[in-house]
């Protein structure tokens, strides 16, 4: 492991792939009851990992949960 490695670790900034960092900033809004910015992040997530389940059944809750119901179906 790299001295940057070893740091990122420490200081709890390791590299997150961009979907999972999508998905996390999703689920920490989902919780704080923000749930259109909730959506945004868990589509921005499905850019890069299209095929996600947990990002498309998360995100049809959510939908679901503010009444877009065409969405919530699609997912």
């Amino acid at each position: 492991m790299s001295d940057s490695d070893s740091e990122n670790k420490e200081t709890g900034n390791e590299s997150v792939d961009p979907a999972e960092r999508h998905f996390k900033n999703a689920w920490r809004l989902r919780r704080a009851k923000k749930l259109e910015e909730a959506i945004v992040e868990f589509e921005k997530s499905l850019e890069y990992q299209p095929d996600h389940p947990a990002t498309h059944f998360n995100l049809g809750l959510v939908a679901d949960q503010i009444g877009q119901a065409q969405k919530a179906v699609h997912h």
